[in-house]
């Protein structure tokens, strides 16, 4: 695998990723007050999927984002712009240090270092082995952190639920369609939490406040996956300081949403002693399950607290039609994030039917000629739609020309074909290919997105220009470009000898079509 690879994939990730974890910041006050903690939690799995996931769908607004000199076509065009900055960048640092120091010094000679390096792609592989460091540290540490908390808890473990504590717990479970879980009071427990299929109770709790704790912890979903997502987001992006927040505030969202979920059916005064139970927490910081752990959190800050209590006392009805755009605005958000890659021409590439449009007898009249004529617009390689424009006919020695005027003043649309129906040139000047600003992937006749287009020109001409297609030996596109958003190829059609026969201007992007088909002799 190519460094190129990852680094394609954590600048997307990291960038798009911080955007989506800001706007939720600004969003999230908004739409728990009208969906709630628990359908929040989906923006949550939205930031993790662009962070974990590797995907990139093309997109053509990419195509203009991309470096104009970029030599690297694997690299997309969020990551070679990075790239190219800090290579700038550098440049820039280099020459301003020439101003006022030897180029011997270490600063000029850093900065002249970054720059060739940025520039070859060594620099991209020099921080690869730093991040893959990080990420094994920031593995290791998160591992070793759920170890410490286990161990901890069974060994300040001081016994479980009396039997008539247990069959309570069970009839609860059983009303709530619950599954019972292991439960276990530790000493010096601040508050309750859950590790996977364990409760632990702070020992010494009130009687009156074990049945809410229980029903809280047992409530619980998702706790473990949830924790995993959280820290692979956190061990692949060791780097960014917004995904370690993002994922304390998912955790928080996460402890919200188990309290909608346990007091959904609870009436006034049930919610009041399940208020009681985070009032009766101590927010104690070093014995709170850490934000790498895999446990569930009862004590939070003080602010989060009264956030808490308020929701759980205050209950709001979520509104179905605020759940149901908000959902489609994640999946179109989702569409959105992911839309990172170039879009190839070959999206564009026209499909031609198997059938000449050559007539069965000659062309003898105008107005023969003005059928085929318009016939030939109408070919999805060509897509001229002149139909309203007047045409004017001429018969000449090779044939016929006909001209069309689209606007008053502009140079003609020209077409020239044999009375047999065999077209001879075709020019379409209202592109104008002459200036044409460099691909920064350029199309050439040997690559994957140039052969394709060889390829349709070929069947084109040996379906509507049978002479030309004759004559010819080889094709070769000897320049490409853009211009105004629209991308150009100019191919040539080459005589046994490599001399050039005809030239053609093909417009691939936005759409594809044959714009000029000329003779250069």
């Amino acid at each position: 695998m190519r460094t190129a690879t990852i680094y394609n994939y954590l600048v997307e990730a990291a960038l798009i990723g911080s955007v989506l974890i800001l706007l939720g910041l600004v969003l999230r006050p908004l739409c728990r007050r009208i969906v709630g903690s628990r359908v929040l939690c989906l923006a949550w799995l939205l930031i993790v999927l662009r962070l974990l996931v590797p995907l990139a769908l093309p997109n053509p607004a990419m195509n203009a984002l991309k470096p104009t000199l970029s030599q690297d076509p694997g690299i997309r065009p969020m990551a070679d712009q990075v790239r190219t900055r800090v290579e700038d960048t550098a440049r820039d640092l280099y020459w301003k240090t020439l101003d006022h120091a030897d180029p011997d010094t270490p600063a000029a000679a850093l900065m002249l270092r970054i720059m060739y390096a940025a520039g070859n792609g060594r620099l991209s592989r020099q921080l690869m082995g730093v991040y893959a460091i990080g990420a094994a540290l920031s593995a290791a540490w998160m591992f070793w952190q759920n170890i410490a908390f286990r161990r901890r808890m069974n060994r300040r473990c001081t016994g479980s639920l009396s039997p008539e504590q247990q069959a309570a717990y069970e009839a609860q479970c059983v009303q709530r369609k619950l599954r019972p879980l292991q439960v276990h009071f530790v000493q010096d427990l601040p508050g309750s939490c859950r590790m996977g299929r364990q409760v632990y109770l702070p020992a010494g709790a009130p009687q009156e406040l074990l049945p809410a704790m229980l029903l809280r912890e047992t409530s619980h979903r998702y706790l473990t996956l949830h924790a995993i997502l959280r820290n692979v987001c956190c061990v692949v992006h060791w780097f960014n300081p917004l995904v370690w927040f993002a994922a304390h505030l998912s955790r928080m969202d996460l402890e919200l949403a188990c309290d909608e979920r346990a007091v959904a059916p609870m009436d006034e005064p049930q919610r009041k002693a399940y208020a009681r139970l985070m009032l009766s927490a101590r927010d104690v910081r070093r014995a709170r399950p850490g934000l790498t752990v895999a446990a569930s959190c009862c004590t939070l800050a003080a602010s989060m607290q009264k956030l808490r209590i308020n929701r759980v006392l205050h209950m709001q009805p979520v509104r179905r039609w605020a759940i149901a755009a908000y959902a489609v605005g994640c999946v179109l958000l989702g569409l959105m994030m992911f839309s990172t890659d170039v879009q190839t021409s070959l999206a564009n590439l026209p499909h031609l039917e198997q059938k000449s449009i050559r007539p069965r007898e000659v062309i003898a009249t105008q107005e023969d000629a003005q059928h085929f004529a318009q016939a030939f617009l109408t070919l999805e390689g060509i897509g001229a739609d002149l139909a309203e424009q007047p045409a004017y006919i001429a018969q000449t020695s090779a044939g016929w020309l006909v001209e069309w005027y689209e606007t008053q003043g502009a140079p003609p649309i020209l077409l020239s074909f044999t009375a047999e129906g065999s077209v001879l040139s075709y020019l379409n000047p209202v592109h104008n290919t002459d200036k044409l600003h460099p691909l920064a992937t350029p199309i050439t006749h040997g690559s994957l997105e140039g052969q394709p287009w060889c390829t349709f020109l070929a069947e084109f001409t040996r379906l509507h220009m049978p002479e030309c297609f004759a004559a010819y030996e080889a094709m070769e596109i000897v320049r490409n470009g853009r211009l105004d958003g629209e991308q150009f190829i100019i191919v040539h059609l080459l005589s046994a000898e490599k001399l050039p026969l005809w030239e053609v201007a093909v417009q691939v992007a936005p759409e594809g079509r044959i714009l000029s088909f000329a003779s250069v002799q």
